[in-house]
């Protein structure tokens, strides 16, 4: 029981701070525009400036989690796994496992896959989801909470309860289901190569695929065939299978894939 609270205060310790951080920020930029803008359009600032200011808001976070590992007597940097180069052998594999996961997202999501609600001609915006967001919670959930429940429980259990938290960090119910799942991949990425480096490029991937590249793909495929959808939707599955599975292969050599079960 001891174990299970300690491990609930030390999630919620560092999710509460980043929260925290982006309600101050905010609110400095609604004090410091109100006179200008007028009082009634202070929602309308909130949410122009919720994405821009989304650097700032990770900077400072990350200032103090540095700070409160190094208060601990830890090294993020390196609690994190960040010396732990990704290989290029694993490359190749995770592009395509999660341009796979990410197709499937767009084929359900039965538009364009556009994942963040964002002006795209906004170069901070995109800035902020293509490069901070990446980096940012895949310190977070990854390296901070992934890394200290599988310290403490078994990898299964560690997987799930991570990804679960990284859903629900999420907004609506259909970003909570695929946030939760792409949580579960990024975790076994993570784990299986033992570089950070590897999870942020998955992440970093599968937000281009769902901003960028997968809404003008599949809005051009609808008007040329009508059942396009569904064949992204299964070559997806075909993708993500196929490469999860070499991904494994190619990070554990010595163990058979009947195996991941067992090592779970």
């Amino acid at each position: 029981m001891k174990k299970f609270l300690y491990l609930v205060l030390y999630i919620l310790e560092y999710t509460v701070i980043y929260f925290l951080v982006q309600i101050v920020v905010n609110v400095i930029i609604i004090l410091g525009m109100r006179k200008d803008v007028g009082i009634e359009n202070i929602d309308k600032i909130a949410s122009s400036y919720s994405f821009k200011a989304l650097p700032l808001v990770i900077l400072m976070t990350f200032g103090i989690y540095y700070l409160l590992f190094k208060l601990k007597g830890e090294n993020l940097i390196k609690y994190c796994d960040f010396n732990n180069k990704l290989k290029k052998k694993y490359i190749m594999t995770i592009i395509f496992l999660t341009i796979g996961f990410s197709l499937v997202v767009a084929s359900m999501a039965e538009v364009g896959g556009d994942i963040y609600n964002i002006r795209k001609d906004s170069f901070l915006e995109l800035i902020a989801i293509l490069i901070f967001i990446p980096v940012f919670e895949e310190i977070l959930f990854r390296g901070i909470i992934f890394n200290k429940l599988r310290e403490n429980i078994d990898l299964f259990s560690a997987v799930i309860i991570q990804a679960i938290v990284f859903g629900g960090f999420h907004g609506n119910i259909f970003q909570v289901i695929y946030t939760s799942v792409l949580g579960v991949i990024t975790a076994l990425i993570y784990a299986w190569s033992d570089s950070i480096w590897a999870a942020i490029l998955t992440h970093g991937i599968f937000n281009i695929c769902g901003l960028i590249i997968l809404p003008n793909i599949l809005n051009i495929s609808k008007n040329i065939i009508s059942f396009s959808i569904p064949i992204y939707g299964v070559a997806g599955v075909l993708i993500l299978l196929f490469s999860f599975r070499k991904f494994y292969r190619i990070t554990r050599i010595r163990k058979p894939f009947n195996s991941f079960f067992t090592e779970l």
